[in-house]
């Protein structure tokens, strides 16, 4: 599985922004129960393979190895019982000062980056790749 991992984020490693990647890429990530974490426009954080879903950027997105979590108690992120069920955590921001790229993801997930480049060669996209079974395995 770690392998994968690595297959995924070096095929996608370069590619440029708002080319479609390889189906053979997105289908061997859905297969091996990975999510290709990444970005859209100014306001979207996107995963691809394992789950296909998107988010509000600068939202805590909150994961279990069975796939996203959603918080259902009124007390929102501080709900205590929710921290201990969904552990694990993905943020995306546009636009980070001195950051590596325009998008940027912060996680406590273990992962493979990779970068998607704009026109002009610069990154904009630093994206990663995770395996939803190791959030059965870590911490």
């Amino acid at each position: 599985m770690e392998q994968d991992k690595y297959t995924i984020a070096n095929a996608i490693n370069g590619t440029e922004y708002r080319n479609p990647w390889p189906k053979e890429i997105l289908e061997l990530a859905k297969d091996r129960k990975m999510v290709i974490v990444h970005a859209a426009s100014d306001d979207l954080v996107e995963f691809d393979g394992a789950i296909y879903d998107e988010f509000s950027e600068g939202q805590k997105i909150y994961l279990t190895a069975d796939g996203i979590s959603v918080n259902e108690c009124e007390a929102g992120d501080e709900c205590p019982n929710f921290e201990q069920h969904a552990k694990y955590w993905i943020r995306g921001e546009f636009g980070k000062a001195g950051a590596a790229a325009t998008w940027t993801f912060d996680s406590n997930i273990p992962n493979k980056v990779f970068f998607v480049i704009q026109e002009d060669g610069e990154p904009f996209i630093q994206g990663f790749v995770f395996c939803l079974e190791d959030l059965r395995c870590v911490g």
